[in-house]
């Protein structure tokens, strides 16, 4: 018999909270919503390519995932994502160029995660095994020519938080609860297609959010970013702090 989700107290708590917290909002259709769906002004990331975010991660990950623990069947059977890890701000900078040249589903930036490694990446979205190897030989071919071939590109399955979950090599196995438990959650979200165009405004503040967060982190190729960005050889000194010293002063 199909149980609703309002029939479990659990459930029903964190679908509240994701409505009182206002992360979430029901609209005319009585369903649920992201209320920024774009996370316009704090997203790090630059969204590249045709289909760059058709797939509702927003919702998949951080709700279906997150907070019910069941991984998608979209993110199981067919996301595939070839995963750049830039070393330092500069090679972002560059690896935007490549990305955009090669116009793949993709998008770079600012990797915020306390639990993967490096602070900036890259990703090109597959919808299968077959796409995402012919996308990673074209990004492999393109980061070795335009950037460095020590620069680390992987083709893995799915999102990270899911593969701490349960490890890809495991998904094909779908738990018949967690297939009813997703049907529910469809009928509970919207899962309608966003559109995630951005604006060059909105594309400039994210590539001088990279700047900043690059200074803070002390990555060695800050400046050398900020000067080509904003074509400014003195923007560094007014931009950074550089206090008056003292210990290497004569008595």
């Amino acid at each position: 018999m199909y149980q609703f989700l309002h029939f479990d107290e659990k459930y029903r708590k964190v679908i509240r909270e994701l409505i009182s917290s206002g992360q979430f909002k029901i609209n005319a259709s009585g369903k649920l919503e992201p209320a920024d769906p774009k996370g316009i002004l704090n997203s790090p990331w630059i969204f590249i390519g045709p289909r760059a975010r058709r797939k509702h991660c927003q919702i998949w990950n951080a709700i279906y995932c997150g907070k019910f623990g069941i991984i998608p069947r979209v993110c199981r059977f067919y996301c595939w994502k070839t995963v750049i890890k830039p070393r330092n701000v500069l090679e972002l900078f560059k690896l935007v160029d490549v990305l955009t040249l090669l116009n793949l589903p993709s998008k770079c930036g600012a990797d915020r995660r306390n639990y993967t490694y490096g602070a900036w990446a890259g990703f090109v979205y597959a919808d299968s095994l077959e796409e995402g190897k012919e996308y990673y030989r074209q990004v492999r071919k393109a980061v070795d020519k335009a950037i460095s071939p020590e620069v680390e590109v992987i083709l893995k399955r799915g999102c990270t938080e899911m593969e701490m979950l349960k490890p890809s090599n495991q998904w094909d196995n779908w738990p018949e609860e967690e297939r009813q438990l997703e049907w529910q959650l469809d009928d509970l979200f919207c899962l309608n297609e966003i559109n995630f165009s951005q604006s060059q405004w909105l594309i400039n503040d994210i590539k001088e959010g990279w700047i900043l967060r690059a200074i803070e982190i002390g990555d060695p190729t800050a400046r050398q970013a900020l000067e080509l960005y904003s074509g400014q050889k003195d923007l560094w000194d007014k931009i950074v702090s550089h206090p008056i010293t003292y210990h290497d002063k004569e008595e």
